[in-house]
C-alpha cells in the first residue's frame, strides 16, 4: 500500500468563464437567424388553443415568445436550433415529438416552469435533443415529465415535486427532488457532433 499525490481532471467546465451564455445566444439570434430563409413565422407560438402540433424547419430559428392555452407538440424531422426569448412555461401539456433524423436544440433565455406535463425527445436516441436554460430562478416541475435529452441549466436548481425520468444527462446548479428522480445516462451525447462536416 502506497500514498501519493494525483493529478485528476476537474469533473466538468463549471468554472464561471466556462459556462455557456446561453441568454446571450438567445439574444444574437434575435437579429441573426434563419426564420425568413425558412419560412419559420414565430408567431405560430404565440395564442395557440386546444392540441396544436407545429413542424419545425431545418435551421436556426428565433421566437421571442411561447404562449397558448394547449397542448403544444414541436416536431423535429431536420437539424434544428430554437431560440426562445423569456421563459419556458407552458399553459398547457408541452413535448418535443423528433422524427427520423431529426435533432432540437432549444436554448431558453429564461427559467422553466410547468404545472403541466414536458415530455422531451425519444428514448430511443436521446442524444437528439439538448435544453440549454440560461435563467438563474429553478426549473420548477410538478405535472410529471419525461427528458428523453440533455438539459444544460449552469444557473438553475432543477427543482420537482412529482416523479421525472431523465433519459440523457443533466447538468444543473444543484437538484432538489421531493420524489423520485430517474437518469439514464446516454453516452451518445459525447459523439453527436461528430458527424457535421466543415461550415
Amino acid at each position: 500500500l502506497a500514498s501519493a499525490p494525483v493529478d485528476f481532471p476537474p469533473p466538468c467546465a463549471c468554472e464561471a468563464d466556462e459556462l455557456v451564455d446561453v441568454a446571450g445566444l438567445v439574444a444574437a439570434q434575435a437579429t441573426a437567424n434563419d426564420n425568413a430563409a425558412a419560412g419559420f413565422d414565430p408567431s405560430v407560438l404565440v395564442g395557440y388553443t386546444g392540441p396544436t402540433t407545429i413542424d419545425l424547419p431545418c435551421g436556426r430559428l428565433h421566437a421571442p415568445s411561447l404562449s397558448g392555452n394547449g397542448t403544444l407538440t414541436l416536431r423535429v424531422a431536420h437539424r434544428t436550433a430554437l431560440f426562445l426569448g423569456g421563459d419556458l412555461e407552458p399553459g398547457a401539456d408541452f413535448r418535443v415529438e423528433i422524427v427520423g433524423g431529426g435533432e432540437l436544440d432549444l436554448f431558453v433565455e429564461g427559467n422553466v416552469v410547468s404545472a403541466h406535463r414536458l415530455d422531451l425527445g425519444s428514448i430511443d436516441a436521446p442524444s437528439r435533443v439538448r435544453l440549454y436554460v440560461g435563467g438563474s430562478q429553478p426549473i420548477a416541475l410538478s405535472g410529471g415529465a419525461v427528458f428523453a435529452g440533455n438539459v444544460y441549466a449552469p444557473h438553475a436548481e432543477f427543482t420537482m415535486s412529482t416523479a421525472i425520468e431523465i433519459y440523457g444527462s443533466l447538468f444543473a446548479a444543484g437538484i432538489v427532488a421531493s420524489d423520485r428522480l430517474t437518469v439514464h445516462y446516454d453516452a451518445a451525447i459525447l459523439a453527436a457532433g461528430h458527424d457535421c462536416g466543415p461550415p
